[in-house]
């Protein structure tokens, strides 16, 4: 009897045990899920750690450096979003003192509202951060010190840009160490070098050219009257070129000769500039002889379609593949340092080039192309047609076009002969170049609306610092870096290429995908809706401009109804929000529930399974004893 209740008392015991523990696994494991996170860095590309590039970066500095990072001392009461972000920042200037072997020093300074400390982070040029429910400005940025006493600064931690954050302090660092600035050339329609001598669309504010200033080049305007390109130019860029003239081309000509490096950014249907007087006028750079002298031909009368890679519109109020809004990636790219670091590009509207090998003696390289199913179109037909009519007509060729030409060498003339006589300007340039004298570069693509993706895609409010992170600007800034032998340092984005979700991010996914099409349908229409305004504006700056009682009128209807869809966004986000709120309550209820009912279930069926097993050893035992 007693041996009876003790192997009962000893099961029972055992049985409760495993049955709690079994319990505390499970509820661990699903809190895990719900509010865990993955510390270790298991990620493609090392997110949480530094890269090569910024290893031997520090690893070949010699010069001691501080970096002085500001943080305001209520941040995380001010927002716990960036608080958190602030944490991830610290975390990862450390790494940069641990590799900069004493030569980097990492000094923390704590903020609060109206102190001396603020002084000083608004003098070396920092920002507040966008936080509008602050009674007061907060901070989070970044003074770089050379010992030198060249200083840059980071003014704004913007979690948007969080991708880049390895990037900015890594390039911040070498811009300090490079011995002098790249010095660029810009030819642009865009940037105050029209023939008119006016400006058509932007000046030195367009953000474009303060983000190649921003990467630390330095930028120099070059007319539409350039007889030549100064020696100290280290690259100039050609932005959406239009019918240049002979004595443009005789400079490019000369520059290149001379071992000069260009990149033209040609375009056959430019989006920004057809949203300008919606009329399509077939696009002349007035390079076609010059490129043809190269062995180059270029198609601007023909668009790429992709149907393989390709971005999504809104389409008969659907969202919907388009495939004459490219996207390029990895895989499409060449091994290539230009393009080395690069995840994706977006493009639009893009032309392509063919190369003639055999009659060329430069060096070429593809950078990248489109995909393996692309198919092209008549670019003056597609002006006039739909995006649903453009998605039909396309068909596949099974094709892969050529997007992005790299050239390398000793390029051959275009001119034989002086093509300026006037002695004024024969004293000021260079003498005339019959061949080549060093080698040069020519880099080619098919688009330019890609350096302006935030600009006709949604204006502002898609986000400067989400666009100006994207490889569509990664690409431009890697291309002047190649072209101008730089000696910057280029991390590039870093992305969790493996998504690890918990389940607050699988509710929040779950809750925006019941309203996803609906806001989409409505951020289109708010995004057309802005860009008939800011057009209607942009007009208004023309003395041809007629400022009329109806158009007026047209001016009021649209901000009207941009602010009933700004509303009915507000109104969706909100409902995004209790789904959300709902959902979350579900999951931890049944959190709670499931655990529990699952130890029970598992204790029972042990229990069965011991009481079975005991009757066996009893009714062995039975056996043995009567045999």
């Amino acid at each position: 009897m007693f041996f009876k209740q003790k192997i009962n008392s000893d099961g029972k015991l055992a049985l409760l045990f495993g049955g709690v523990l079994l319990l505390l696994i499970i509820f661990n494991v699903l809190s895990g899920l719900l509010f865990g996170y993955v510390a270790a860095d298991v990620t493609a590309d090392k997110r949480y750690e530094l890269s090569q590039p910024t290893i031997n970066l520090l690893q070949e500095n010699k010069a001691p450096i501080i970096i002085r990072l500001y943080i305001s001392r209520d941040l995380k009461q001010a927002s716990p979003r960036y608080g958190a972000y602030a944490d991830y920042v610290n975390r990862m200037l450390n790494q940069y003192v641990e590799y900069g072997h004493s030569r980097i020093k990492l000094e923390l300074v704590e903020i609060t509202p109206y102190s001396s400390a603020e002084i000083a982070a608004e003098k070396v040029g920092l920002h507040p951060l966008a936080i509008t429910d602050s009674s007061h400005d907060v901070y989070l940025g970044a003074n770089i010190i050379h010992a030198s006493g060249a200083a840059l600064s980071i003014p704004v931690f913007d979690i948007k840009r969080k991708s880049m954050l390895e990037d900015d302090i890594s390039r911040s660092i070498s811009r300090l160490n490079a011995p002098k600035a790249p010095l660029i050339g810009i030819i642009s329609p865009y940037f105050n070098v029209a023939s008119s001598g006016k400006v058509i669309a932007f000046n030195d504010d367009w953000p474009f050219i303060k983000q190649l200033k921003a990467f630390g080049f330095r930028i120099k305007p070059l007319g539409s009257s350039m007889a030549f390109i100064p020696e100290d130019i280290d690259a100039v860029l050609l932005y959406y070129p239009l019918a240049l003239k002979p004595l443009n081309l005789y400079a490019i000509d000369q520059y290149l000769l001379r071992g000069g490096n260009v990149m033209v950014m040609l375009d056959a249907f430019s989006e920004l500039k057809f949203t300008e007087n919606n009329t399509y006028d077939l696009y002349d750079s007035g390079m076609q002889a010059f490129l043809q002298n190269l062995g180059v031909e270029y198609y601007n009368d023909m668009l790429i379609g992709d149907l393989q890679n390709n971005q999504n519109v809104i389409i008969d109020g659907k969202n919907s593949s388009y495939p004459l809004y490219l996207k390029v990636y990895s895989s499409q790219m060449a091994a290539h340092p230009i393009t080395a670091r690069l995840h994706d590009l977006k493009l639009n509207y893009s032309s392509l080039f063919n190369f003639d090998v055999s009659k060329s003696k430069l060096r070429s390289t593809v950078l990248y192309s489109s995909g393996k199913q692309s198919g092209i179109l008549p670019a003056a037909w597609a002006s006039q047609q739909s995006f649903a009519t453009l998605k039909q007509k396309i068909k596949s060729e099974d094709m892969q076009f050529p997007l992005a030409l790299l050239l390398e060498g000793n390029f051959p003339p275009f001119y034989r002969e002086p093509l300026i006589n006037r002695s004024e300007l024969v004293l000021k340039m260079p003498l005339f170049a019959d061949r080549a004298q060093k080698e040069g570069k020519l880099l080619l693509t098919g688009d330019s609306d890609m350096a302006a993706w935030s600009l006709w895609r949604g204006g502002s409010s898609d986000g400067n610092a989400q666009f100006f992170s994207s490889d569509n600007m990664l690409f431009i800034r890697s291309a002047l870096d190649y072209l101008s032998s730089s000696d910057y340092s280029n991390v590039g984005q870093k992305f969790l290429t493996q998504s690890k979700y918990n389940l607050k991010d699988i509710i929040r996914m779950a809750a925006e995908d019941q309203n996803t099409d609906q806001r989409n349908i409505i951020l289109q229409q708010l995004q057309d809706t802005r860009r008939q305004i800011n057009q209607i504006f942009e007009a208004s700056y023309t003395t041809e401009f007629d400022f009329s009682v109806g158009r007026q009128q047209k001016i009021a209807d649209l901000q009207n109804n941009e602010l009933t869809l700004e509303q009915s966004l507000k109104q969706i986000d909100y409902k995004i929000q209790e789904d959300y709120h709902r959902y979350r309550k579900y999951f931890i209820a049944a959190m709670l529930i499931l655990p529990t009912l699952l130890a029970v279930l598992v204790v029972w069926c042990a229990y069965c399974c011991y009481r079975r097993f005991y009757r066996l050893q009893k009714r062995k035992k039975f056996y043995e004893k009567n045999s």
